[in-house]
């Protein structure tokens, strides 16, 4: 997991300098659905108290975040299509005020 984190790192790093291109990066947490995913969300719960007990921690193989629906990371890409001019990175948290 280590090393598919730092190439998705090498590669967001990459693509933010070329000038050329506008971009969105989605970096979600623990993404959940009851329909497509549907072994994922009994494991919402338990994940959204680790992050309550633990907060965000960078445990080296995973971070701590709190969960978000697989409709929430959808609408955001959706809303990063109509703005496509801007060049953006969102977070857990961007994501779920955008599609909130």
């Amino acid at each position: 997991m280590k090393k598919y984190l730092d190439t998705k790192e090498e590669a967001e790093t990459y693509i933010k300098t070329l000038e050329h291109i506008n971009y969105t990066i989605l970096k979600p947490g623990f993404i959940y659905s009851a329909k497509e995913r549907w072994w994922s969300s009994p494991l919402s719960g338990p994940l959204d108290f680790a992050h309550c007990l633990l907060g965000k921690k960078d445990l080296g193989v995973a971070k701590f975040e709190s969960t978000i629906s697989l409709n929430e990371v959808c609408l955001t890409a959706l809303s990063a299509l109509e703005s496509p001019d801007e060049k953006k990175v969102y977070m857990n948290e961007d994501i779920a005020k955008i599609a909130g």
